[in-house]
């Protein structure tokens, strides 16, 4: 199946079940991708990877390594990777928030739930983290985003069963930020089929989240109702500086670098990738998140709305009504006929 084909058809079904929650898709047209770095992965014992505890994940197969981007120190990664429980259908990888140091399974309540579920139902999954952390660095976020959206690719080439069905990412909070780096910047579009954001990104207009005092922001609206603060606070803009190491951009506010080097803003930012994207948030969320998810929805200009759920805080899959509803949507993309 041509990925135009696979296209119309996700597309068909996804708008039957989702309805105006669906995002449609465009062509690209956009500035020439960031190049991206040398990955270096290895299989490893699982007992090596950080939280892999006894359940339905310890069967899968751990690799670590090494991303080397130009500009930035090497760091380590990791990814877990688990075959579907029968046929293969598709892949979907989990991405974490914050640093991303823990695997998805450790870092929502009910991550390898949701794992499981997925290999149960074909689809085979791989979960990726970072043991330091991928925001951390001297040249801010847009630089930084060469990891994730190398790692992402790494994984599409060497875990991804082409021929079986569509590549989907899902990230939460800042894990919605390494997926978005990646089609913002680094080209992700010409393999990614499906984006789904949930409660993120959070790393969409900077100059909004460092702002202190927090100042409402007229457009800045959750999607979801709720909080229209799209700030981090104190404990986050000291997150947010590691990006720059030794400055501190956030602290200080620097605004015309922070607007740089926001999703939206970023030098030949691709505002227009081409693939399926999902936002998904929590109505409990109040965090900064949701507007910040919002602005970037808005950026897009993108039909339909984000999909909301009622109930359900920043972490989507820690409730088991996130789960379900993250199981449907990526159902949405199952393979016509299987």
């Amino acid at each position: 199946m041509t990925r135009s084909t696979k296209r119309a058809a996700t597309a068909a079904v996804s708008g039957a079940i989702l309805g105006a929650a669906i995002i449609t898709y465009f062509a690209t047209v956009a500035a020439a991708p960031l190049p991206l770095g040398e990955v270096t992965m290895a299989v490893v014992d699982c007992s090596e990877v950080q939280g892999n505890p006894p359940g339905g994940q310890e069967a899968a197969t751990c690799y670590a390594g090494l991303v080397a981007c130009a500009g930035e120190a090497t760091t380590p990664a990791v990814a877990l990777f688990h075959e579907a429980e029968a046929t293969t259908i598709g892949l979907v990888v989990l991405a974490t928030g914050g640093p991303g140091t823990k695997l998805y399974e450790d870092s929502q309540t009910n991550g390898q739930m949701l794992a499981d579920e997925l290999n149960a139902r074909g689809w085979a999954t791989v979960q990726i983290a970072w043991p330091d952390g991928w925001a951390n660095g001297q040249n801010g976020f847009r630089s930084l985003g060469c990891r994730p959206a190398s790692l992402l690719r790494w994984v599409y080439e060497h875990l991804h069963d082409q021929a079986a069905g569509p590549f989907l990412a899902l990230g939460n909070s800042g894990g919605s930020t390494q997926i978005a780096w990646a089609l913002v910047s680094y080209g992700a579009d010409e393999y990614m089929d499906v984006a789904i954001l949930c409660s993120g990104p959070p790393h969409t207009r900077l100059e909004l989240g460092c702002a202190d005092p927090c100042a409402t922001c007229e457009t800045c609206e959750g999607p979801c109702g709720g909080d229209d603060l799209p700030c981090y606070g104190p404990q986050r803009q000291a997150d947010i500086d590691r990006a720059w190491e030794p400055e501190n951009p956030c602290t200080v506010y620097d605004e015309a670098l922070l607007v740089a080097d926001g999703l939206v803003d970023a030098p030949g930012a691709d505002l227009d990738w081409d693939g399926v994207t999902i936002f998904v948030i929590g109505e409990l969320d109040q965090s900064g998140a949701p507007p910040q998810a919002g602005q970037m929805f808005n950026a897009l200009h993108l039909l339909g709305s984000p999909i909301c759920l009622p109930g359900v805080g920043h972490g989507i899959a820690d409730t088991t009504t996130g789960v379900e509803a993250l199981i449907a949507i990526v159902e949405t993309f199952r393979p016509t006929g299987i």
